[in-house]
């Protein structure tokens, strides 16, 4: 993943231009493959909960669903997509509602019906999650 990480170090550093190479090309080849295979890739096992992992930021909303037991955390399908333009006018918050309402719609099959857990870094739905009252 080094050619990889040359590339963040770059960015971050404030050099916006990729430098795209073939050692990229099979960096990323390799761990698209592993991150999609067993053992980090699991079948469902619908006699366990479901845990929905998600993120969003100021261009898209992404989503892992995941199962925890027998001490290991499998994952179970990736999601992400492109907010629309109005989407990106959105808030934090707004953004976080929308990523928990997306993942669910998406990945419905597998939730509907078992036990899910949700997993945001969204400060603002926690506190929403835990106050006493959000209507003001």
């Amino acid at each position: 993943a080094e050619p990889l990480q040359q590339q963040l170090r770059n960015s971050q550093k404030g050099n916006h231009h990729l430098n795209w190479s073939r050692g990229c090309t099979d960096a990323f080849e390799i761990l698209k493959k592993r991150l999609t295979n067993a053992p980090m890739m699991n079948t469902p096992n619908f006699e366990q909960p479901f845990i929905l992992e998600l993120d969003a930021c100021e261009y898209g909303v992404g989503a892992v669903l995941t199962q925890e037991y027998e001490e290991k955390k499998y994952v179970i399908a990736y999601a992400s997509r492109t907010l629309s333009t109005a989407e990106r006018n959105y808030g934090a918050t707004e953004r976080g509602a929308l990523a928990i309402v997306w993942a669910t719609k998406h990945f419905r099959p597998y939730l509907e019906g078992n036990k899910i857990y949700v997993r945001s870094d969204c400060k603002a739905l926690e506190w929403m999650r835990t106050a006493k009252d959000v209507t003001g």
